[in-house]
């Protein structure tokens, strides 16, 4: 996993983690910027069910997302869509 550096912007990379819980990881990163040299940790958690699983386990309760945050996020990536296709193309260049 990667994250960004909260000094100096650049990404960081996870070098170890560890799980706290089935729903909480903790993560070691250290920055790939040599000058800033930052190493720090992270937690990942599990925050909301988009859609339920299909092999559901015993004592996991995750809660579910509302429909006003799907559609909100439905929204948002059909943004991004719409962001990404209207981006100028740099004369020369291929995708």
């Amino acid at each position: 996993m990667a994250f960004i550096c909260p000094h100096c912007n650049c990404v960081a990379y996870t070098r170890t983690s560890r799980y706290l819980s089935p729903l909480t990881q903790e993560e070691y990163l250290q920055c790939t910027n040599i000058v800033c040299g930052h190493n720090f940790t992270l937690f990942r958690t599990v925050r909301e069910t988009l859609s339920p699983s299909a092999l559901p386990k015993a004592g996991i309760h995750i809660p579910m997302a509302t429909k006003q945050r799907l559609i909100e996020m439905q929204l948002e990536l059909r943004r991004q869509k719409a962001d990404a296709q209207n981006q100028l193309e740099l004369p020369g260049l291929t995708a």
